[in-house]
């Protein structure tokens, strides 16, 4: 992961869907298919197309509707979710699961029906955990140290 300037990491600023993207495509996904992905917002010779496109092209993304992908956007808790269990399940890291877990956060209602099977495979696999006080906090922005963690852990399994 780069720094975000020399010798400034910046840990705790939020990282955007294509610089997660671009992470998980150059950690993951180094010799899939890269043939463009069509959305709207993303060009074609931008820095993050190529992984975008990989991403996509594995069906590890699909993003956000109206032909858009989210380019500039932080990324959400629960969407970072997504994301990395469509990588972990399509790199066999982990296997695709339909049964939710019987844990549950307390904010549990606030995680999105799309990422709730995310959000606990990945808990039950110790690869995310909560924010403290049994709050997963889904609609929060994901920062740098955390993607770098969760990154660190799929790879690790």
């Amino acid at each position: 992961i780069n720094g975000k300037a020399a010798r400034m990491f910046c840990p705790n600023d939020n990282i955007t869907r294509e610089e997660f993207v671009k992470i998980i495509a150059y950690t993951f996904l180094k010799g899939e298919d890269n043939t463009k992905a069509s959305f709207a917002d993303v060009d074609e010779n931008a820095w993050y197309a190529e992984s975008i496109s990989k991403a996509y092209n594995c069906k590890i993304i699909g993003g956000i509707g109206d032909n858009l992908f989210g380019v500039g956007r932080n990324i959400t808790r629960e969407d970072m979710a997504v994301i990395a269990y469509k990588t972990a399940v399509y790199c066999g890291i982990l296997e695709e699961t339909e049964a939710l877990q019987d844990y549950k956060f307390d904010d549990d209602s606030d995680i999105s029906d799309y990422a709730k099977k995310a959000v606990y495979a990945l808990t039950e696999s110790e690869i995310i955990n909560g924010m403290g006080n049994d709050m997963f906090m889904p609609k929060h922005f994901l920062t740098r140290a955390q993607a770098a963690k969760i990154i660190y852990a799929i790879h690790s399994l």
